[in-house]
């Protein structure tokens, strides 16, 4: 199997939209009736209202790369910002409310059901 490099993934176009949420899944390695590594780009309108409350589906890493999100972890009740540089580790199950945003975008890895990607599949 090649490597693939992935050059200004911030650029990249977001492909699914769901409300003020943005993403492409550029890459991961896909495999029939199993679970993927799976890595894209995300990003969120502006925001000072806060979003619905959500319940992370699978482990997921996000590393944020421009802007904020401010967000509440409502299991633990504590608040935390993501800024450039900050790499927030969401566990499957886990529950949180986004609260405000700004230019923000992040790139994510996750592990998933097989889903197809927007970009290339290994």
């Amino acid at each position: 199997m090649p490597i693939h490099v992935f050059k200004d993934v911030g650029g990249y176009p977001r492909k699914h939209v769901d409300g003020p949420s943005r993403e492409t899944n550029i890459a991961g390695s896909k495999v029939a009736n199993a679970v993927s590594l799976v890595f894209g780009i995300w990003s969120l309108d502006d925001t000072e209202e806060p979003f619905p409350e959500t319940v992370i589906p699978f482990d997921e890493i996000k590393h944020v790369l421009t802007g904020f999100v401010e967000f509440k972890d409502l299991m633990s009740g504590n608040t935390y910002t993501g800024e450039p540089g900050t790499t927030i580790w969401l566990p499957r199950g886990s529950k949180l409310q986004i609260l405000r945003t700004k230019d923000f975008s992040a790139h994510w890895t996750a592990m998933m059901e097989a889903t197809e990607c927007d970009i290339t599949e290994q």
